[in-house]
């Protein structure tokens, strides 16, 4: 059987065909041209085996979607027998009269997508902006399985485009374990552009607190919405953490990713805690996987659509104790232990437990990299073949 997977954002797509390529089955990448770099496999492996079998083909965004010529796509995906998209890649394949075998949404692409509104067209695109939403409606509800986080949104976009295929949890490999483990990742330093950058940080701090998540917290929209990452808490938490255990010699790396990297620099000057935190540039996800693999403590957000953020699972992966911050980080059997908070109060403690006692959490990490490969490997991959052989 030959399947394929098209459109890769958030990289879980790239992570997923290399194992199962891995298994034996022959699994090829579509990238489409709107994902951007960060989204590249090229930002996600430190070698150029990706090439053999990742491929590309051009779609558009939504509004600009009536330009593309869709029988590229069908000649593209002839030779395969289970085609697996998300973004809006199940627009075009009803446009082009294909059924889509199964949706895995991230977020907008079944949230927003089925349901935009028309505004001012673009030249060249007057009818994606009528066409598009209702293609995009049609392709989610003819796929023969749609996968999808069980979150209230999410259902709930399903009920409204009337899905009519079976509904599922997604097989999500959130890394690529052979690259991305405690026993292999040493294997690449040599090839990391920042390595040499976070082992300065690494060798200087006795702890190191690491956050890749976007900075958003300020604007209007992340005040207003569920997008807040609450960077300004763990921040002012970690200040306090600090100045609680000043013998410490703590430090928090945070990116310069997100619409609110200068106002957390101006609540870390505000703070005086500057020595403190080492802010790195925005870079490919495997160079900051090298970072993520010489921190302490890795931080994750975590909100009422999924039951754990990226990051943990990274921060998992790489047999890091993970700080799981949000609005939904209730004890659940079916997430990897971590450390939880909900408010900036808890975050302090968290972080003051964690400075004082490291070692109870590290043994927390090592139960958490077991539930990782059983439930995050092994547990979706056996469910991704279920699937093909369901199918063949």
């Amino acid at each position: 059987m030959r399947v394929a997977f098209l459109c890769n954002v958030n990289h879980t797509f790239f992570s997923t065909v290399r194992h199962l390529r891995d298994r034996g089955i022959a699994a090829d990448l579509f990238t489409i041209g709107i994902e951007g770099p960060y989204f590249d496999p090229a930002f996600d492996s430190f070698d150029l085996d990706y090439r053999a079998y990742t491929k590309k083909i051009q779609l558009e965004i939504p509004a600009r979607s009536s330009l593309v010529d869709v029988s590229t796509l069908s000649s593209a995906l002839r030779p395969y027998d289970f085609v697996v998209a998300c973004g809006p890649v199940p627009g075009f394949m009803h446009r082009a009269g294909l059924t889509l075998d199964a949706f895995v949404p991230y977020g907008e692409d079944l949230t927003d997508m089925p349901f935009l509104r028309p505004r001012a067209p673009r030249r060249g695109a007057v009818r994606s902006l009528w066409e598009f939403p209702r293609h995009q409606q049609l392709g989610i509800r003819n796929a023969r399985f749609q996968l999808s986080d069980p979150s209230p949104p999410f259902a709930r976009s399903l009920d409204r485009v009337r899905a009519t295929g079976e509904r599922g949890v997604p097989p999500t490999l959130p890394v690529y374990a052979k690259q991305i483990s405690p026993d292999t990742i040493a294997d690449v330093y040599d090839r990391s552009s920042w390595y040499k950058e976070f082992r300065r940080i690494r060798d200087a701090s006795d702890v190191v607190v690491i956050d890749h998540g976007r900075q958003e917290w300020r604007t209007e929209d992340a005040r207003s919405t569920k997008n807040s990452k609450g960077s300004n808490l763990l921040i002012r938490a970690f200040a306090t953490a600090v100045a609680l255990l000043p013998e410490s010699r703590a430090s928090l790396v945070c990116f310069e990713v997100g619409r609110d990297v200068r106002a957390s620099q101006r609540l870390v000057l505000e703070l005086g805690i500057q020595s403190r935190v080492h802010w790195m540039p925005f870079m490919p996800r495997k160079d900051a996987l090298v970072g993520l693999s010489l921190a302490d403590l890795v931080v994750a957000q975590s909100s009422s659509r999924t039951k754990f953020a990226g990051p943990g699972m990274e921060g998992v992966a790489l047999g890091k104790p993970v700080l799981l911050i949000g609005n939904a980080v209730e004890p659940s059997e079916t997430r990897f232990p971590a450390l939880l908070a909900t408010s900036e109060e808890e975050m302090e403690g968290r972080l003051v437990e964690f400075l004082q006692n490291p070692a109870q959490a590290r043994v927390g990490a090592k139960k958490a990299l077991s539930w990782f490969e059983q439930n995050a490997i092994d547990g979706p991959l056996n469910a991704w073949e279920r699937l093909f052989q369901r199918c063949k």
